[in-house]
């Protein structure tokens, strides 16, 4: 695990081990690949729709099997809102985790495939080109139910995110 990550996860067992010690509601959301409008540049969901959108002649990726679940930025700001709403449910001196996703696992291909047809590009898209990362994650997926039992559900797919941020209707 990388510094930042592995300071998280220390952070949340410690609480986790003194919750009761407290008289505070601790909520943790656990995102999973968030994307949406005026991201940093080089995350990659912004350099490939960048590189699309100017029709880059090619892009270089991994064979793209590893899957995410790719929730856009909306969604995550309406299961914020979705937890404060409900706050009155909380108790004080317990630890609450919310799994931030749409509970759907996308491929990379998939999602960098639809990303070109939103965008019309002419990119020629090299899958298999790149090497795995060793520590590559293959899967990842919100299981959201505590979620939705809140009352919140996602209601951007894949499309509906990818449109909006290229300004499709």
């Amino acid at each position: 695990m990388d510094t930042y990550t592995k300071s998280k996860y220390m952070f949340r067992n410690i609480v986790k081990e003194q919750i009761d010690n407290l008289e505070i509601i601790f909520i943790n959301m656990q995102l999973e690949h968030i994307y949406g409008k005026d991201d940093k540049k080089e995350k990659f969901v912004s350099f490939l729709l960048g590189a699309l959108q100017s029709n880059t002649k090619e892009i270089e990726l991994t064979d793209g099997k590893q899957t995410r679940d790719w929730i856009y930025l909306g969604d995550v700001i309406d299961a914020y809102m979705a937890v404060i709403q409900n706050l009155y449910k909380f108790k004080a001196g317990e630890y609450y985790q919310f799994e931030v996703g749409t509970g759907r696992e996308i491929s990379l291909r998939e999602f960098v495939i639809e990303a070109k047809k939103i965008t019309k590009s002419t990119t020629e898209l090299k899958f298999g080109r790149k090497q795995m990362a060793a520590n590559e994650l293959m899967r990842s997926c919100a299981d959201n139910a505590t979620l939705q039992e809140l009352g919140w559900k996602p209601k951007f797919g894949i499309m509906r995110g990818l449109k909006e941020i290229v300004g499709e209707k």
